[in-house]
């Protein structure tokens, strides 16, 4: 059956509300465990130094996961193998940069954490990202030809990357001690917004801009039953 162009663009509108909707609880929770998870080496290890070496591997990671996730979601739907790895490494380098440095930094700049710099590793030493991005977007491709769901690992894995990597670049880039002493609730808000919108556009959004009229599926699991009960009815219209 054939869609109207308004018709297409508010169905995918409501898709992607209802998935940030869904991933919302999911990543409330994982900012909460990775909190959890930086608070002793913020505690133990309260060096700048230490937290910038590890957001320098947490940072690139990401951006290995999230060309994974972004480029298998867009092949799994359109088997065009240049575009899926324009996707992958576009939507990585872009969405990932602006969920681990420029979201935390402008975030915690407007909340008031203190002696934030701005640190932008595509600029400074692109050597250390652009490769995992091409990687990333590279293995994307077989896995969304073996497995019915490619995306679900991947994605997992990349929203609890991003919390990390989010969290350590304001250790490493502020004063560490202060964001558990002074800033707690801040940072949660920093990172919880950081992460939700730019892995959702990378993971959800920008495939569906890209495949435009093609169907999209995203098959992640909602915690909420009602919202649980709007994905379906949206997959059937």
């Amino acid at each position: 059956m054939n869609h109207k162009p308004g018709g297409i663009l508010n169905h995918q509108v409501r898709h992607v509300v209802i998935e940030l909707a869904c991933h919302a609880p999911f990543t409330a929770l994982g900012t909460l465990l990775g909190i959890a998870m930086v608070a002793p080496l913020i505690l133990y290890v309260p060096l700048g130094e230490v937290h910038e070496v590890v957001f320098h591997v947490l940072h690139p990671l990401h951006m290995f996961l999230s060309a994974l996730a972004t480029a298998a979601i867009y092949y799994k739907h359109r088997r065009k193998t240049v575009d899926a790895l324009i996707v992958g490494v576009v939507g990585s380098l872009g969405i990932c940069s602006l969920s681990d440095i420029f979201f935390p930094y402008l975030g915690g700049m407007a909340l008031g954490i203190e002696g934030l710099e701005l640190h932008v590793c595509l600029i400074k030493h692109p050597w250390l990202v652009v490769p995992p991005a091409v990687v990333g977007s590279m293995l994307a491709l077989p896995l969304a030809s073996r497995n019915e769901n490619p995306s679900f690992i991947p994605h997992g894995g990349h929203v609890m990357v991003s919390v990390l990597a989010s969290l350590t670049y304001l250790s490493a880039y502020a004063n560490p001690l202060t964001l558990l002493s002074n800033y707690a609730l801040h940072t949660f808000l920093v990172v919880f917004l950081a992460v939700l919108l730019p892995c959702c556009t990378s993971d959800i959004i920008l495939p569906i801009a890209a495949l435009g009229k093609h169907s999209y599926e995203h098959e992640h699991v909602c915690w909420v039953p009602l919202l649980r009960t709007l994905r379906r009815h949206e997959a059937k219209t």
